[in-house]
């Protein structure tokens, strides 16, 4: 089984971390791992953060500030529009925002969309408004997840890379999950995890794994 590559914020050697130009370098690979928040006005922007200051030097919270204020941070619309053809995992950040996300990816008409998050209650909210859309928990509690994914209606399972062991992913695949192992980021990292029969990495990395 062929390994994908997904581009943890999409591909930010040169570029910013989350940001068009950056979604646009991860054509290259099997698709792109971003992160959505809410604006006060009700925008859903792509942004890890809470605030904008570690990516883009200014210092206001996202929920806080009006769309038009921060133009230069991306909307998940504008992502999905270069990505669509890719495999794109988008993570919620916050709750009460899955309504909304769900609505720009069946506007977008993107073909391969996973929701994840590590929220459990935005998990069940995203299963309970769409029973079709495919949706991951990202964990760090390793022995748990594979229970709680199922529980979820999950149809994904990601591990972090420190916080993966081999018999947890194997229960994984035996269970029917997907398997996603973030952040994969060196060569030998990544051809240890590729004997696992796992469905992909996502990794800082990308051009560096092979």
């Amino acid at each position: 089984m062929k390994i994908k590559i997904i581009c943890h914020r999409g591909v930010h050697y040169t570029e910013k971390e989350n940001t068009l130009p950056a979604f646009q370098q991860s054509l290259k690979f099997d698709g792109a791992e971003l992160d959505v928040r809410r604006t006060k006005d009700g925008k859903i922007v792509v942004s890890h953060d809470a605030t904008l200051s570690r990516v883009y030097n200014v210092n206001v919270r996202v929920k806080n500030i009006n769309y038009k204020e921060i133009k230069f941070t991306p909307l998940l619309s504008e992502a999905l529009k270069i990505l669509k053809t890719k495999l794109v995992m988008i993570e919620i950040k916050e709750e009460g925002i899955e309504e909304k996300v769900l609505k720009e990816v069946k506007k977008s008409k993107a073909e391969n969309v996973m929701i994840i998050s590590f929220i459990e209650n935005s998990l069940k909210k995203t299963r309970e408004l769409d029973k079709k859309i495919k949706t991951g928990l990202i964990t760090i509690s390793p022995f748990k997840a594979v229970d709680e994914a199922l529980n979820l209606k999950c149809n994904a399972v990601c591990f972090f890379h420190k916080l993966a062991p081999n018999f947890m992913i194997k229960k994984a695949k035996e269970k029917g999950l997907e398997v996603y192992i973030w952040t994969v980021d060196t060569k030998e990292e990544f051809k240890k995890f590729s004997k696992l029969n796992i469905n992909g990495v996502i990794s800082n990395n990308p051009g560096g794994l092979k």
